[in-house]
């Protein structure tokens, strides 16, 4: 449906638009306001992503049939960063590991790359140069 592409590519552009200032280590300042709802934006971005992740699924089933979600690795590299962002909201309270997997926040970053699957000609792009790669680095090791 075109209204749900459309809703999760502005959902996209927002969670890229957070992750932007946060190159700057003093921004937003801890325990300010703005830090508070930077986090709570971001908790509900990986709430919607996951959402849709999972509506996704009951769409197109999980594994079997042609169209399934985790059939398509643009859907698997969806899942996996929706995975790792729930998780690291779920031991972010928890002392050493929460703190280590807080880095897996950076995964973030890769949300936008969710928008070449739905522009065709850019898909075909990014698919050409992932199968050429092989053979560019063996001509680059020669």
């Amino acid at each position: 449906h075109s209204w749900f592409q459309t809703l999760t590519m502005t959902l996209i552009g927002v969670s890229s638009a957070l992750l932007a200032p946060e190159c700057d280590v003093n921004w937003p300042a801890p325990g300010s306001a703005t830090e508070q709802w930077v986090d709570s934006a971001d908790l509900f971005l990986t709430a919607a992503f996951a959402a849709e992740m999972a509506l996704k699924m009951m769409a197109l089933t999980v594994y079997s049939g042609p169209k399934a979600y985790l059939k398509d690795s643009w859907n698997c590299l969806d899942g996996f960063i929706v995975a790792m962002s729930a998780l690291t909201y779920m031991l972010s309270s928890f002392g050493g590991i929460g703190r280590v997997l807080k880095a897996f926040r950076v995964l973030r970053v890769l949300r936008p790359l969710r928008m070449i699957k739905t522009i065709p000609s850019l898909k075909l792009v990014i698919d050409a140069t992932l199968v050429s790669l092989p053979s560019v680095l063996t001509v680059c090791a020669l």
